[in-house]
C-alpha cells in the first residue's frame, strides 16, 4: 500500500446492516426437541455492510458505515467496538424504540452447512435520507440494501457525482429480482455470486453479460466461492482461478464482504481491474479460515494469498 501524508488514505462509505451476530459450531444439525452442545462459539458485529467496513479498515483505507441501529446499539458496545475496528460511526443513527438487528448462524463444519436466523430490527428503517453526500469518499458500497434506495438515490443530483458506487444485493436479489436489475443504471460495480447473477438475469429476460452491462454497470464480479471469481467488462472477461484446493472453511459468513472490500480497495489504490480481482479473491480465501461474520482478515494475510490465484484474461 502507498504511503499517505495528513491521513489522505482513500475513503469508502459503506451503507446497510449493522447487526449483532451469534455464530455456533456443531457437529451435526440438531433434532426438533433436542439439547446440543456447540463446538464453538462467536459472538461480535456483523452485516454485510459492517463486515465490508471493518474489512476496508483492516486493508488499511478509511470508512465510514451508514446504518440504522437498535436502542441496544450503545449499551451492547457495539459503535465502541466499530471505533475500535477503525470505522467512522458519524453516519450511524439510533432508534431507541428498536430491537437491533441480529443474526444467528449455525455451521457444522463437517459438511459445510449454514443455517442463518435474522432478526431485521432497526436495519428495516434504513432509507435514502440516511445516506449524506461526503465529498471526501471515493466510493460508496452498498451491501444487502433494498434497490428502492439506489433508485431514490439515483434521483439525487449529487449521485455519482465524483465517486464510484458498487453494490452487493446479497438477498434482495431474491426478493426484488426486477428492482435490482432496474438499479443497475445507478451503480457502476455490480458484486454477485452465481445464483443472485442468475436471478438478475431472469429478470432481465438473458444471461448475456454484454447486455447486462448495457443496463448500466462498467464492470460485473461473480464470485464463485472455492473456484474464485469471474469479471466482465465492456471488453473482456477475467477469470480469477485459485491455484490449489483450499482447506475445509471454518466460516464462509462475511467472506463475499471481504472480497467486495478488497477488490475495492486495490481499485481505488490504481492496482488495475486483474489485480484488484486477484486480491479479492485472496481475501475471500483469508476469511473463510476465521470464526466470525466481522472477524476480517488483514492486508498482510490478503497479500499472502495472492500468488495462489491466477488470472486469465480473454476478449468478452
Amino acid at each position: 500500500m502507498g504511503v499517505y501524508l495528513n491521513d489522505e488514505r482513500p475513503k469508502h462509505i459503506a451503507i446497510g446492516n449493522l447487526n449483532l451476530d451469534i455464530s455456533v459450531a456443531l457437529d451435526s444439525y440438531p433434532e426438533e426437541d433436542s439439547h446440543v452442545f456447540a463446538r464453538e462459539a462467536w459472538i461480535g458485529l456483523g452485516g454485510a455492510a459492517t463486515n465490508y467496513a471493518i474489512a476496508t479498515s483492516k486493508l488499511g483505507h478509511r470508512v465510514s458505515l451508514v446504518a440504522r441501529a437498535g436502542g441496544d446499539a450503545v449499551k451492547l458496545g457495539l459503535l465502541d467496538r466499530l471505533i475500535q475496528a477503525g470505522v467512522s460511526v458519524e453516519y450511524v443513527s439510533i432508534a431507541p424504540e428498536e430491537p437491533m438487528g441480529a443474526v444467528i448462524v449455525v455451521l457444522v463444519p463437517s459438511n459445510g452447512t449454514r443455517t442463518m436466523i435474522t432478526i431485521r430490527g432497526a436495519n428495516e428503517l434504513l432509507s435514502s435520507e440516511h445516506i449524506p453526500l461526503d465529498r471526501e469518499a471515493r466510493i460508496y458500497h452498498l451491501a444487502s440494501v433494498k434497490p428502492r434506495i439506489i433508485e431514490e438515490l439515483c434521483r439525487k443530483e449529487w449521485w455519482k457525482n465524483g465517486f464510484i458506487v458498487s453494490y452487493d444485493p446479497g438477498g434482495e436479489v431474491y426478493r426484488y429480482p426486477v428492482s435490482v436489475y432496474n438499479s443497475l443504471g445507478c451503480i457502476d460495480i455490480l458484486m454477485v455470486n452465481e445464483k443472485e447473477y442468475r436471478a438478475i438475469a431472469a429478470a432481465a429476460g438473458t444471461a448475456d453479460p454484454l447486455q447486462l452491462l448495457k443496463a448500466g454497470p462498467k464492470i460485473i464480479v461473480v464470485k464463485q466461492g472455492e473456484r474464485g471469481a469471474l469479471m466482465f467488462t465492456v471488453d473482456e472477461i477475467v477469470k480469477a482461478i485459485i491455484r490449489e484446493s483450499p482447506p475445509l472453511p471454518v466460516d464462509v459468513t462475511g467472506a463475499g464482504d471481504a472480497f467486495d472490500a478488497a477488490f475495492n480497495v486495490w481499485l481505488l489504490e490504481g492496482r488495475g481491474l486483474s489485480e484488484a480481482l486477484r486480491a479479492a479473491v485472496s481475501a475471500g480465501m483469508a476469511k473463510v479460515a476465521r470464526r466470525g461474520s466481522a472477524n476480517m482478515p488483514s492486508r498482510e494475510e490478503v497479500e499472502a494469498r495472492l500468488q495462489k490465484v491466477a488470472i486469465e484474461g480473454s476478449p468478452l
